[in-house]
């Protein structure tokens, strides 16, 4: 969003204040639903007919391990090679949990799923503590840990980021150009 916001300044007269903050996709429904926020960045979720979704992006699927982990020396696995272990995702009650979680185990229902996480850091903690394996979105919180980062056979649309809003709340002319320019990318 920094680098959309920036692209955004440079090219339009209107120079509004953006203000950023993370949640959960949960609360970001509730808020757009409420009109509390203008846009969302999140995951999409069927029960929610007031918003619209727009597709931005799709994020990789990684397994993480302790570097001394045996899954550790590849660069990739298979779901069959996760089959000993106890693996940790997130939460099955966010979208991203129940979207992995049904994912995993709809190749392979003999999976087993013993821990849960609310985020990367949570569940990158919990794998060096507990010498698990994690199924996560690869991205730059775990680049603070000393993991190993492993590549898997999961379509490329299992974590799809959406840009969402509610039609039915009034928008600005900087939010309808922002939301325009994200269409475009």
């Amino acid at each position: 969003m920094p680098r959309i916001i920036s692209e955004y300044k440079q090219n339009n007269k209107i120079q509004p204040k953006f203000y950023c903050y993370s949640d959960c996709s949960n609360n970001i429904y509730q808020n757009l639903e409420e009109g509390k926020i203008d846009i969302g960045i999140c995951s999409k979720k069927s029960d929610h007919p007031n918003l619209i979704f727009l597709p931005l992006y799709n994020e990789e699927i990684i397994v993480i391990t302790r570097k001394d982990h045996p899954l550790a020396q590849y660069p990739r696995v298979l779901l069959t090679d996760l089959l000993p272990y106890h693996l940790i995702t997130y939460f099955p009650q966010t979208s991203i949990g129940k979207k992995i979680t049904s994912t995993l185990l709809n190749y392979n229902s003999n999976l087993s799923i013993a821990g849960e996480g609310n985020d990367e850091l949570s569940l990158a903690t919990q794998v060096l503590a507990n010498d698990g394996v994690g199924i996560v979105v690869n991205n730059h919180f775990l680049d603070s840990f000393d993991i190993a980062k492993i590549k898997i056979n999961l379509p490329k649309n299992t974590r799809t980021v959406f840009l969402a809003y509610n039609p039915k709340v009034k928008m600005s002319q900087s939010i309808q150009l922002l939301i325009n320019l994200l269409r475009k990318k």
